[in-house]
């Protein structure tokens, strides 16, 4: 696993598991963000920490009444910040595609927020605008729906034939 793949893991199941969420979880019902784990690699240590089962037992920050021993001791044994400036910085003056990069960068932006609706909860951060929460997933900041037109762009291409592979092209 290559630094950036090791902060990616870190970060994601950082965030994961700071909200209670575990990737182990067969059902997926117990999942924050993060999916399986599926890596042919051993789980990073956001995951194995050992004050990680505990956070995942009490819920972490998305319980009403955070165990906030358990996510303090998690956050003195897991660097999440320095996860997503790792992962912020692998963009810079990086050798990948700009669509990956802007992927990654987006992604960052994404986990940051996170973070910081996290500390928010626990009363140790600034309030998070929605506004920002909105943008950090989209691109764009909130606006109200008009779904008339994308009703009108279903309704037509449902009423076309079915052609290969999938008969549906934009409206």
């Amino acid at each position: 696993m290559d630094e950036l793949a090791r902060s990616l893991a870190e970060a994601i199941i950082g965030i994961d598991t700071l909200w209670g969420g575990d990737v182990m979880c067969a059902s997926g019902a117990g999942r924050f963000i993060a999916d399986s784990w599926f890596a042919d690699e051993p789980l990073p240590h956001a995951y194995t920490a050992s004050a990680a089962a505990r956070l995942r037992e009490t819920g972490g920050v998305s319980d009403a009444r955070a165990d906030r021993e358990a996510v303090n001791s998690y956050l003195r044994q897991v660097d999440i910040p320095a996860a997503i400036a790792s992962v912020r910085e692998s963009t810079r003056n990086s050798a990948s595609s700009p669509e990956r990069d802007d992927f990654i960068a987006g992604l960052a932006v994404c986990l940051q927020v996170m973070w910081d609706l996290a500390m928010e909860m626990l009363g140790k951060g600034h309030p998070v605008p929605y506004e920002r929460c909105v943008e950090s997933s989209t691109g764009k900041p909130p606006q109200a729906s008009q779904p008339q037109s994308k009703r009108a762009c279903l309704a037509e291409l449902l009423g076309r034939p079915a052609t290969p592979p999938l008969g549906l092209t934009a409206c």
